[in-house]
Formats: structure tokens, sequence, C-alpha cells
């Protein structure tokens, strides 16, 4: 499993790869971080959290899942806001 951010859209978004395959964090269950930023927060809990999810429905990511020349990745972590 491991973390990455891409655009969808004009949207950042948080997704994770499990055998070259990207799903959106969000689209593997309810209260799940959409963007790193809330990985960040409490990153122990969310990763367990994420990996939890990725567990329940790692078919998904054979059906569903995008390969990551359909993406367009994003920095892993956001430049900080203002100071």
């Amino acid at each position: 499993m491991k973390l990455l951010s891409f655009q969808e859209g004009d949207r950042e978004r948080l997704g994770v790869m499990v055998n070259d395959r990207i799903l959106p964090v969000a689209s593997l269950g309810t209260g799940l971080p959409g963007v790193i930023g809330e990985v960040l927060s409490t990153p122990q809990r969310q990763i367990e959290r994420i990996g939890k999810a990725v567990a329940a429905v790692e078919s998904r990511f054979k059906e569903d899942g995008v390969g990551l020349d359909q993406l367009r990745l994003l920095p892993p972590i956001p430049p900080p806001g203002k100071i």
C-alpha cells in the first residue's frame, strides 16, 4: 500500500496504490481522508484506518483502479500555506 496525491479535475485527491492500481482513498469508505493534509494531522491513526479499508475492498483495485499513467501526480507533501 502506497499513498499518493493526484489531481482530478481541479481538485487534489489522496490515492492509495495496491499492485500498481490506484483508487481515491475517500472512495474506500466513509470518514476516510480525502487529501494528504488530513493524514498528516494524525498519521498513525489515519494510515491504520486506510489499511483496514484497503484490506476490506482489495478486489476493487483490479476492477476499478487506474494506472499511474492515467493520473497527474502531485507533490507528496503540499506546499505550506501563508506563514
